[in-house]
């Protein structure tokens, strides 16, 4: 598995892990995943993405950041 890590536009961490089973799901083979994020069913913490390639988890992210730069 391949780990490395994105700064979002707030300078914050998240970590990107190429998944990549023995079949290619071709749906999630990518996740990222914010420093902080909990998992925990009753959290409802949404700073989790998977996806097809790296640029569409690291897109997923940064318009979510970007969503909640916009509420404030």
């Amino acid at each position: 598995m391949t780990h490395e890590c994105y700064i979002d536009a707030r300078g914050e961490m998240w970590v990107l892990r190429c998944i990549c089973p023995p079949i290619p799901s071709r749906n999630h083979d990518w996740e990222i995943v914010h420093d902080d994020y909990d998992g925990a069913p009753d959290a409802h913490d949404h700073r989790h993405f998977d996806g097809p390639t790296r640029e569409d988890v690291i897109r997923q992210a940064a318009e979510w950041v970007a969503e909640e730069v916009e509420r404030g």
